[in-house]
């Protein structure tokens, strides 16, 4: 039975929603088969509990009949019956948060019906509402297009010898809707496209590029196309200049997006700003750093009332590579009553140890790593890291080779972990072990010789693909070499 469709689908259902198909059934404009309302009714006072004991089809017919017998086949058309009036109901639900497709519709229907009166009444209201509108992406174009689609049908029946710009403004709104999703289709693509290692095909975006150029000033009040424009730009050309002016443009625009739509533009500069960090350009950290404070007062990193975990400890991350010290920790403080519960824990204490390690406060690092035992992977394998650098700066030998074994065991033997991760991590330990021995030799070994091995591990460090924390690892190289040399 829980294989069922129908019942699936209402398990999917909230509280209100299935109270509002019950309603919805009552209806005898929607619905006059009373054995459909019945049927609906006893599901509505079984939710959310669809049990097997309640659900199995012989106990469920005899509860909603109980004075008829078991009959297969009437069941399966009544659960057809309200299959349909469900279905019927989710597209309800949905057209009614749709108020500008509601009065497209009504257009059409004034319309058809002759009401030229109500129908030029309307259509100035609408818009009137659209030039108020707060929301100005490509989805605002496209209503603008049905508008005017509609507003110059309405003119053609009319069979008015005089001017109508409604078929102008209807294919000036077209345009911007198309050069709108074209280049923002265009952005996720290449986005993907570096993820996935697949080729996508940008037809005609290179014409739409060269309209926008050949009439930048006319483009530039629709915010939609220009950013994504300069987005666009700053993707491929790789330049920071496209970069340096979309920030001015999405701060004056923002408004004019919904949250989601919002939260995407600000993920490709964020890409940016790391891929250009990723080739050694710090100067990007202030950059990326400033792009979550931004996010931050916009509330855009906050989903479903939680501020997820992996963004409490990125911006932590950042922050404290560039000694923002006072701010991060006020940070990791203030935001750990937005973390949910069942995560809070482990990313509170992981990113306090954080603060305490750049603080140089390694015995409360110590003290925090072994409170916990982390459940989630990353966790686990970015705490060993950071225990793995405090027991190098304490030169605490005897817990540091332990570690070094335990942790490339941990690697080698836990499939849940990437290759690239794998081998980021395994670097790590491999260099830092051969750093810590080099730096335990200073007094007992001769200078030639631990030039020598230094040289040596400088070289493999240098050809090594993936190391993670290498600029600490650098830090620690660097040091030993003014010991040594």
């Amino acid at each position: 039975m829980f294989s069922n469709k129908l019942i699936h689908a209402f398990q999917g259902l909230n509280r209100k929603e299935m109270t509002r198909f019950y309603e919805f059934v009552q209806s005898p404009y929607f619905n006059k088969h009373e054995e459909v309302k019945t049927l609906v009714a006893h599901f509505s006072n079984l939710y959310p509990r669809f049990l097997e004991k309640t659900c199995e089809r012989n106990k469920l017919y005899k509860n909603v009949f109980p004075n008829r017998k078991h009959d297969q086949k009437h069941l399966a058309l009544l659960f057809t019956y309200t299959w349909r009036l469900l279905n019927q109901f989710l597209t309800q639900e949905q057209f009614k948060k749709n108020e500008i497709q509601q009065n497209i519709f009504l257009l059409q229907s004034l319309r058809k019906n002759g009401s030229h009166r109500n129908y030029e009444k309307l259509l100035t209201e609408i818009e009137n509402e659209l030039v108020e509108s707060k929301i100005q992406n490509s989805d605002f174009s496209f209503q603008q297009f049905l508008v005017k689609s509609e507003a110059e049908r309405f003119h053609t029946q009319l069979e008015k010898h005089e001017t109508d710009w409604s078929i102008q403004q209807k294919q000036n709104h077209l345009d911007h809707f198309y050069f709108s999703e074209k280049l923002k289709d265009a952005c996720e693509m290449m986005m993907r496209s570096k993820i996935l290692q697949v080729e996508y095909s940008y037809q005609m975006l290179e014409d739409i590029i060269t309209e926008i150029e050949k009439n930048i000033q006319k483009y530039e009040q629709i915010p939609s196309i220009i950013i994504y424009y300069q987005v666009f730009q700053m993707m491929t050309k790789g330049t920071p200049e496209f970069y340096q002016d979309l920030i001015p443009i999405l701060k004056k625009y923002k408004s004019f997006f919904p949250k989601e739509e919002l939260e995407s533009i600000y993920n490709h500069l964020q890409h940016f700003c790391m891929t250009k960090i990723n080739t050694g350009d710090n100067n990007y950290l202030s950059e990326l750093f400033q792009l979550y404070k931004m996010q931050l007062e916009a509330g855009l990193l906050i989903e479903n009332d939680f501020l997820s975990e992996w963004h409490y400890k990125n911006i932590v991350t950042v922050a404290l590579r560039l000694d923002e010290l006072e701010w991060v920790k006020n940070f990791i403080e203030t935001y750990r009553k937005s973390l949910d519960p069942e995560v809070v824990e482990n990313a509170y204490t992981f990113n306090l140890a954080a603060y305490y390690y750049q603080t140089e406060q390694l015995e409360k690092v110590l003290d925090l790593l072994v409170q916990v035992e982390y459940t989630d992977i990353r966790y686990r394998v970015h705490a060993k890291s950071l225990l793995l650098r405090t027991y190098y700066d304490l030169n605490e030998y005897e817990a540091f080779l332990p570690l070094t074994e335990s942790f490339r065991q941990y690697l080698q033997r836990n499939n849940q972990i990437s290759d690239s991760r794998r081998d980021g991590f395994s670097n790590l330990v491999k260099f830092t072990k051969r750093a810590f021995q080099i730096k335990n030799s200073i007094s007992i070994s001769k200078r030639e010789k631990l030039q020598q091995e230094l040289h040596k591990l400088l070289k493999d460090i240098e050809l090594a693909n993936t190391i993670f924390n290498q600029s600490w690892l650098n830090l620690k190289v660097n040091e030993l070499q003014k010991v040594i040399n």
